[in-house]
């Protein structure tokens, strides 16, 4: 019928409620990436965030058989034409030992809450970042040495570099079980005490405040971060006369190198001595588009 209206189709990939301790509980999404075959980039399932949850879902695309957090041993739906493919290379983030047989769903990586997640393939890894306030470990165990850093970009890599599936696992793994060490991490200590986030005045030198709300991962050395903070009135470079620092929220490129991390000054926006046109409305994302 052609009335001029436009129509489409919704289709639900993700469930609303999930098993919680107290029963089912409402998800509140942020966001939802899809899991791809690195073979031919079929989309298997989707990996989840929610605001009201301390751990990650991976949700599987079948829409018959629809699993949250599916057992390592449990096959993807193109298993008929791949023979071997099973869930064991992203059971790590619900299982301490993804192949050791015993199928596990409740041991999860959490993190407090968790403001973004970024799913990013380059060569023959999967990079998984998840930016939080803070990455306590996994469940039932000592809470991880990194909490006491607070919020960052914590990220994880799966080894995809082999063409047998069976071979696929997470980078940090020893012995099968899974490390819960990031593979890489970036943290407020990481960002103080550097000329771009060090605002000098009259009366001292003061770190920039720490808020990471999500990262972009660009290639094997460089990640995009998003610091978004809100503007301190009357503090500008006309009054505070250092422009050497970024004053407000910063965007960000990190570098990493043999000696450590590298925060480009060319690759800052704002740059060293500007500031965002409008105090009120700074950034809460940012992405580069490729």
């Amino acid at each position: 019928m052609l009335d001029g209206r436009q129509r489409h189709d919704v289709r639900v990939l993700t469930p609303t409620y999930v098993r919680g301790p107290n029963g089912a509980q409402r998800v509140r999404y942020i966001s939802a990436a899809p899991i791809r075959d690195p073979r031919n980039d079929t989309v298997l399932g989707y990996l989840c965030a929610a605001s009201n949850l301390n751990q990650l879902l991976v949700v599987t695309a079948s829409e018959d058989n629809r699993l949250v957090n599916p057992f390592a041993s449990v096959s993807v739906d193109n298993a008929d034409a791949y023979p071997g493919s099973t869930w064991q290379h992203w059971a790590w983030l619900y299982d301490a030992d993804p192949t050791d047989g015993t199928n596990v769903s409740n041991q999860p990586l959490q993190f407090e809450n968790i403001k973004h997640v970024d799913v990013k393939r380059v060569g023959g890894l999967i990079h998984v970042a998840v930016t939080c306030s803070r990455y306590i470990g996994r469940s039932g165990e000592a809470t991880h040495p990194l909490a006491a850093d607070g919020a960052g970009v914590f990220e994880f890599q799966i080894d995809v570099s082999s063409d047998d599936a069976t071979q696929w696992e997470l980078a940090g793994l020893s012995g099968g079980r899974a490390s819960e060490d990031p593979d890489w991490y970036f943290v407020g200590a990481d960002y103080r005490g550097r000329p771009m986030t060090t605002i000098s005045t009259a009366a001292g030198d003061f770190d920039k405040r720490w808020n990471p709300v999500c990262s972009q991962r660009l290639s094997s050395d460089t990640v995009l971060i998003t610091n978004s903070l809100t503007q301190i009135e009357n503090a500008t470079y006309a009054n505070i006369g250092n422009h050497d620092s970024v004053l407000g929220s910063h965007i960000f490129e990190v570098r990493t190198t043999a000696a450590g991390y590298e925060l480009d000054e060319d690759r800052s926006v704002p740059a060293p001595g500007e500031m965002w046109i409008d105090p009120f409305t700074q950034p809460a994302y940012a992405e580069v588009s490729r």
